[in-house]
């Protein structure tokens, strides 16, 4: 996708640029960043993922796909909407041969990943989108997925509304910290094989 500027020529859009302009076609969905801060920071924060299999939940058109593709052995990037992962497989795909592009719901009992497979599961400004109970159900799915030693990394909103604007529509699932600290502590501090399992939230 390109712009083109009065006088200026075609311009490509970095991954950023795509994401906030696609968003703007489902304006339901938080943008990647918190309007502050970068991808690299972000990325600086996790464990070390080299030569690992990560699944990024809500992958968008790729603002971490690629970058986590120069480290990790074999990405998943997944994705609900479709132009999106399109985007994100144009931009990335024939650059990194190790990435797998899968739109698909995540909630959805039809998502097959086999368990036991990933070291890094990458969730971006997905739980917000998603009800409590479906939090609930993707934790308890997200924990078998993981090998012993493997590592949860989950990026969200703060716990209310940023800004003081009205909206019309505003869909967002804002949660109090001690909601998440319940739920991994009820059932996922450890797996079913009695394994503890690392959580940076």
């Amino acid at each position: 996708m390109s712009e083109q500027g009065a006088g200026q020529g075609t311009k490509e859009q970095s991954p950023a640029e795509l994401e906030l302009e696609l968003e703007t076609e489902h304006p339901a969905l938080p943008p990647p960043l918190a309007r502050g801060g970068s991808a690299s920071e972000v990325l600086a924060i996790l464990p070390s993922y080299t030569g690992k299999t990560v699944l990024e939940l809500r992958a968008g058109v790729g603002l971490f796909t690629g970058e986590l593709a120069k480290e990790a052995s074999h990405v998943i990037a997944l994705e609900f909407i479709d132009n999106m992962i399109k985007k994100n497989e144009e931009i990335n795909g024939h650059i990194h041969k190790n990435i797998t592009f899968m739109c698909a719901d995540v909630t959805s009992l039809e998502l097959k990943i086999e368990d036991n497979s990933i070291d890094l599961v990458f969730s971006n400004w997905l739980l917000m989108q998603l009800n409590d109970q479906e939090v609930e159900k993707l934790i308890g799915r997200i924990v078998k997925w993981l090998k012993p030693g493997g590592h949860i990394f989950i990026r969200e909103s703060c716990s209310h509304q940023s800004g003081d604007s009205k909206r019309k529509v505003n869909p967002t699932n804002y949660r109090e910290p001690r909601f998440c600290t319940k739920v991994f502590k009820e059932c996922h501090s450890y797996d079913q094989r009695g394994i503890p399992l690392n959580f940076l939230w």
